[in-house]
Formats: C-alpha cells, structure tokens, sequence
C-alpha cells in the first residue's frame, strides 16, 4: 500500500468518530500491529484486539500472495475437522503453508457444534493479495463493529504482507545463493551471538573450518558449472551430517564453516571426521563425468578466557593450514588420515578407518 493509500486509509478512519467513540484505541491496536516482529505475533496481536474491542474471536488467518497461501490457525481452538474445513477452502491445499497461533492472548476455547455453526468468513482484497479471515462474530453485534473488523483486518494484512516482504528480503540477504547455507556475512553475525551465549552461560562452543583439496583442479579439468555442482553436493552432504542446532555457511569460493553450540573440540574433530569421509565417499556425477573430491578440516574450541572473534576463526584457519602442510584430508587437531594418496580409485575409500586422535 503507498504512502497515499495509508493517509487515505487513515482518514478514513478519523473521519468516523461517530462510529468509533474511541476511534483513539483503535488506532493505537493497528499501529500496534505493524510493530509487531514476526508475521505470527502480528495476527495475534490481531486476534488479540478483535477480542477485545469487537468481542469477536480469531479462529484462522489465511493469506495468499503471489502463488502462494499461508494460513495461520488458533492451534488450541480449531480441531482437525475444523482445520480441514478452513484448508479445504482453497484450490490448492498442497502448497498451504500452515502456521499454527499460539492463542496466549486470547482465552482458549474448544469447538463445538454451536462454534462452527457461527463461523463466519470475511474476504478482504488489496492490491496484489487477498486474505480470508475465519472467526466467531458476538451474539449482539455493537454498533459500527464490522466496519471496526474490516479495519483491523484490514491492518493485520498490510502489516503481514510488509513483514513477509521484510522476511524474504533478509532471507536473500542471508543466504549464499549456489548452495543454500548461511554466507560470509551471516556467518560472522552468529559466530558473535553464538559466542556470547556461549560467554553467558558458560557453554563449549566449537568451529569447523573446511575447504575441498585441490578445487583448482576439478575446476580445471570439468569447468565452473561441474565446480559448483561439486559444491552443492558437499554442502548438502554437510547439511545432513549436522544438527538443527548447528549452522553451516559458506564463506568463499570452496571454504565452509560449521559452528557448533554446546559442543567441545573432541566432539567436534569427531563430527569433521565423519563428514569428512562422507565427502571422500562421494561420487558427484556431472554429465557423462564422475568427479571425487576430498577436504581438509581445521577445528577450534572457544577459549572463555580470550574470547575475540576474529582470534577464534583465526585458531580454526590455522587448524585447516595445517591438515594442508600435513599432507591433507586431514582433521586438526587428529592426525588420522582417512584415505591414502590414491583416494581417486574406488577401493582407495571403501574401508575408510573411523576415529580421530585429538592432540
């Protein structure tokens, strides 16, 4: 919405004291609502004011944008008929994205027969979207109160389609765009909140460093297009050897970092050992080619005492240099060597020894 629909919007609604007594509250509730930080705290808060200054209760809030749906359900109230029923409104259930509403600001209640005889739906269209809102009207509707509905609800979708744009703008932001993980810029952003939790409550916090052995070379030999199919294979191979918990970013061309909360340097040199060999294992097929690729991992554990971000990172990257002096596909701290030289034939992986000696 611009700028000059906003100020018509508002006039609109100053211009109705009539109606709206307290034209002063209801302002405030749907400023209040484009304040709110997340998508989900903004239609509760919605939920929230519709009870209060409608006596009308929230049941679910559907949003469709672009080619997408999301709806989100007052998972304490509605029940698996009635959530059918409300999904089952569109075209497409397939790709709903439901977001289940935390129903704390509002008293919780369960379905009933009475409840969904009185289910009302409201369709509100604006621009390039279009919100369906499901909820129980009061028994004796005050003067003015659809007109009061039609404005929250009205503000809810705005204030949702701004943070769902705000959403994916930082989402992009965030994200490095070849293999999906967390890039430079975010990367250093969690190390820092990461090392403060692990400051604060005096938790193990521990950093994976790893590159790809002679990328040069694949890239060389099969082209830039086989070099970034490699990458994505190994970030994805990365991605399912770690925790939800765990966050893996890629910070240049073929370098990854693993930060790993609640974890000490032995664990951690364990897991780099497994994916380690998880990418000595794997064969990429690019086309009519086969490409194998190895890596060297450097590991790090936050020290409480000198705790500097850079200094961190930096005991890592000295970590990885080393496993490449030593020969590498290696682990450091470990001096355990996954594959031999001749990793490239195919008996030269398939008795990969577990384990890694930590220093």
């Amino acid at each position: 919405m611009t700028l000059f629909h906003e100020n018509r919007f508002f006039h609109s609604l100053y211009s109705r004291r009539t109606r709206y007594p307290d034209v002063e509250t209801l302002a405030n509730h749907m400023l209040d609502m484009g304040q709110q930080a997340t998508c989900a705290d903004i239609v509760r808060k919605c939920a929230a004011s519709l009870e209060q200054l409608a006596d009308c209760r929230l049941f679910a809030f559907a949003l469709k944008k672009d080619q997408n749906i999301d709806v989100w359900i007052d998972g304490q109230a509605c029940d698996d008929p009635l959530k059918t029923t409300i999904t089952s409104d569109f075209n497409d259930p397939e790709n709903n994205t439901i977001h289940l509403m935390d129903p704390g600001l509002v008293e919780p209640v369960q379905p009933n027969d009475e409840i969904t005889s009185r289910l009302t739906s409201l369709e509100i269209s604006d621009d390039n979207s279009y919100c369906r809102v499901y909820f129980v009207p009061a028994r004796q509707a005050a003067k003015g109160s659809r007109q009061m509905i039609h404005l929250l609800l009205r503000a809810c979708t705005q204030a949702v389609l701004k943070q769902s744009r705000l959403d994916m703008y930082e989402a992009v932001t965030m994200t490095d765009p070849l293999t999906g993980c967390c890039n430079k810029k975010e990367f250093h952003r969690q190390l820092e909140r990461c090392m403060a939790a692990a400051l604060r409550h005096v938790s193990d916090l521990s950093l994976i460093l790893f590159d790809l052995d002679d990328f040069t070379v694949v890239l060389d030999e099969s082209g830039n297009l086989a070099g970034d199919r490699v990458l994505k294979e190994v970030a994805l191979l990365a991605q399912s050897g770690i925790r939800q918990e765990d966050l893996l970013a890629r910070t240049s061309r073929d370098r990854f970092a693993v930060i790993l909360p609640g974890t000490g340097k032995r664990e951690a040199a364990q897991l780099a050992d497994r994916l380690r060999q998880d990418i000595c294992r794997a064969v990429i097929s690019f086309g009519a080619e086969t490409i194998r690729v190895t890596a060297s991992f450097g590991v790090a554990e936050l020290n409480h005492e000198s705790a500097v971000p850079g200094q961190f990172e930096k005991n890592a990257a000295d970590m990885l240099h080393k496993a490449k002096l030593q020969g590498k596909n290696l682990v450091m701290p470990g001096l355990m060597r996954v594959c031999p030289p001749d990793w490239k034939g195919q008996e030269a992986c398939s008795g990969i020894p577990g384990g890694v000696s930590i220093q």
